[in-house]
């Protein structure tokens, strides 16, 4: 064999070698974020048994839980993409069967499971600021609802590409997007009056549009302050149709999203959360990081 083969050989196997050695840390390192264990934080709560309170939780359910885990709770798959990622929601109504409610409670404000172990997705970070009230008619409603018979789900799997991310600190699980050093909005009784459209879009904005509300680079979503450009009904018809100002600009994901739940917003709710929105800044929610 004459030496220049022998040299190519050599680097050949050097850059195989190399590249078993970083898909074996990246995958070592991902499955060590996903296996990482925090302490539960219950919430204690009393479920409410009136009719308004189960309305209440009835609506929330509607606006931030039906569009990933399917009309009855069944679950279903709510993000797939090859190469990065499969992401399944399950069977709510199932898993409320094994948990406390001051158990459930602690889960969606703090993303942390029975188990210690927390997900990606969800929780979305904005249930952080759901008052304990929101919060008891939500699980109280769940409760009151019939479990789904199970269908086949597929198991959360995760890509080279998701893993790489995982590793890189780009995908985080949901414990890293819940900023429990904010002042929760729901824990001011002004959530109820004045904050009353902050409140609405940090419960049900910020998965899409990040904490501060700037944007996502992820999801490929804008800083809500462009809601400065759109008069009430013309951000009414954008909440309730998918249909943005300009004609001539195409929505995707918004449009998924305004067809599936905003649509369930009242008249009030979207009314403050245009007045909320028209005067957030251009850097987004201050003190958010």
């Amino acid at each position: 064999m004459s030496p220049l083969k022998k040299w190519t050989l050599r680097i050949l196997g050097g850059l195989a070698a190399l590249l078993i050695v970083a898909v074996t840390t990246i995958y070592v390192m991902s499955e060590r974020t996903m296996a990482r264990t925090y302490a539960l934080r219950e919430v204690p709560i009393t479920l409410p048994t009136d009719s308004a309170s189960l309305a209440r939780g009835a609506h929330l359910v509607e606006l931030s839980c039906r569009g990933c885990h399917g009309p009855t709770m069944q679950g279903e798959v709510m993000f797939e993409e090859p190469g990065i990622a499969r992401i399944v929601a399950p069977n709510v109504l199932d898993r409320l069967t094994k948990h406390s409610d001051s158990e459930f409670a602690g889960y969606m404000r703090y993303g942390v499971k029975k188990d210690g172990s927390t997900t990606f997705i969800m929780p979305p970070p904005g249930f952080y600021h759901m008052s304990d009230a929101d919060l008891a008619a939500v699980i109280a409603y769940l409760r009151s609802q019939p479990i789904p018979a199970a269908i086949p789900l597929p198991a959360n799997s995760f890509g080279p590409i998701g893993r790489m991310g995982i590793a890189l600190g780009e995908f985080g699980t949901s414990v890293k997007y819940i900023d429990t050093t904010q002042m929760r909005v729901g824990a001011d009784t002004a959530h109820l009056t004045t904050r009353r459209g902050e409140y609405m879009v940090r419960m049900i904005c910020a998965e899409c549009h990040g904490p501060k509300l700037t944007g996502d680079s992820a999801f490929k979503t804008p800083s809500l302050s462009v809601a400065v450009g759109y008069n009430l009904a013309q951000f009414t018809t954008l909440l309730r149709t998918g249909t943005p100002r300009d004609p001539a600009t195409k929505l995707t994901m918004m449009a998924k999203a305004a067809q599936g739940t905003l649509k369930h917003l009242s008249d009030d709710e979207i009314a403050a959360i245009h007045g909320y929105l028209v005067a957030l800044p251009p850097t987004g929610v201050p003190g958010v990081k």
